[in-house]
């Protein structure tokens, strides 16, 4: 057994050969970006200490160079809907013999969790 967490869409085609279940979340981009947010605040105040010293050294390199990285990243965010999903969507709307959740909403997934967890022996 294995999870793939991501959206690098240059692999997608080869993942899917290989899933036996795909869930996609499909949150809207400013659910996402509130998201980011929250953790830029919360990494502001140096709650990020619990992570392991190479992952403070790369934060401690962005902070440094923030400018370059962060209008990159929120592009990404901001273009996804446009760009990747609806090519995600059409590939996932093809597969016809494995089990596809999309969850638009974090209630669906937890309720999802929820039954899954209920399902166990």
């Amino acid at each position: 057994s294995w999870i793939i967490d991501g959206n690098f869409f240059p692999s997608l085609d080869l993942r899917l050969t290989r899933a036996d279940t795909v869930i996609f979340l499909d949150r809207h981009p400013l659910v996402c970006l509130s998201a980011i947010f929250k953790r830029t605040i919360l990494n502001f105040f140096n709650l990020e200490k619990s992570l392991p010293k190479r992952i403070q050294e790369t934060k401690a390199y962005r902070r440094q160079n923030p400018s370059g990285h962060v209008r990159e990243f929120l592009n990404l965010v901001v273009g996804f809907s446009g760009k990747e999903r609806p090519l995600i969507l059409a590939k996932l709307d093809a597969l016809k013999n494995i089990p596809v959740y999309i969850f638009r909403h974090r209630y669906e997934t937890n309720d999802f969790l929820t039954a899954l967890n209920g399902a166990r022996p």
